[in-house]
């Protein structure tokens, strides 16, 4: 699957961080695409966790919850009305000072009054300009 090279190879320059938690998921996505909906191959699932790997060598930095304050998150949650899950994403991008992507309405409503949230169409836009 070339687009996971071009993206590893594109995003040098950039940087990134999920949780933990974030890895599992993508990596259950990929499962659940090739394994259940079949609308990607193994192979191409295969692909895509290794391109996952690489990137976790270079330039993502993947946050352990047991740097996330749990209970400022559980303050946050109350406050917002999000799930836990939910705002353990937003307390991490806050904790790293990064910018948090999301399609989620609701999520990026309330994110937005913490930090920085942009779309996955502006995240792609971003990573072809090569924008920090």
């Amino acid at each position: 699957m070339q687009t996971g090279k071009t993206a590893v190879e594109t995003s040098k320059e950039l940087h990134f961080c999920t949780t933990e938690l974030g890895i599992y998921e993508a990596c259950n996505g990929f499962w659940k695409l090739s394994n259940l909906l079949k609308t990607m191959s193994v192979d191409d699932a295969a692909e895509m966790i290794s391109v996952l790997e690489e990137l976790t060598k270079r330039n993502l930095t993947v946050i352990s919850l047991a740097r996330i304050n749990l209970q400022e998150t559980l303050n946050f949650s109350r406050l917002s009305q999000l799930n836990f899950y939910d705002a353990s994403y937003v307390i991490a991008s806050q904790y790293a000072q990064a910018t948090l992507v999301t399609e989620d309405k609701k999520l990026c409503n309330e994110a937005m009054k913490l930090i920085k949230v942009i779309s996955f169409k502006q995240f792609q836009i971003q990573i072809q300009k090569g924008e920090k």
